[in-house]
């Protein structure tokens, strides 16, 4: 099952920047792995990391800094990387050593 492509290009795009994301999301989706993300919860802002990688559901494993964690789509983790960029946050952390690949081989 492929991912639909939707085209997506925010009123920020900052010259192409999140448009050129998307399309690096879709060619090399473990390349983002160690990326640094926020999402609100119920009002709060929680910062995350992007540690794995499911093909078979194209999803992209986030662990957040309490521990918890979850899956979410291209378009979510798109929106995690604005909003931990718009906040004043580098979107790389290639220091992080938790990686771990999600991706299924059946």
């Amino acid at each position: 099952m492929s991912l639909e492509v939707v085209h997506f290009i925010a009123d920020d795009d900052e010259g192409g920047y999140w448009e050129v994301l998307r399309q690096q999301l879709l060619d090399s989706p473990t390349m983002f792995l160690g990326c640094r993300v926020q999402k609100y919860f119920t009002g709060m802002l929680y910062n995350g990391t992007i540690v794995g990688y499911n093909a078979r559901y194209q999803w992209w494993n986030v662990v957040y800094d309490d521990d918890d964690d979850e899956d979410n789509n291209i378009y979510e983790i798109i929106a995690m990387l604005k909003r931990y960029r718009k906040n004043g946050g580098e979107t790389v952390d290639l220091t992080n050593d938790e990686i771990v690949d999600l991706t299924l081989d059946d």
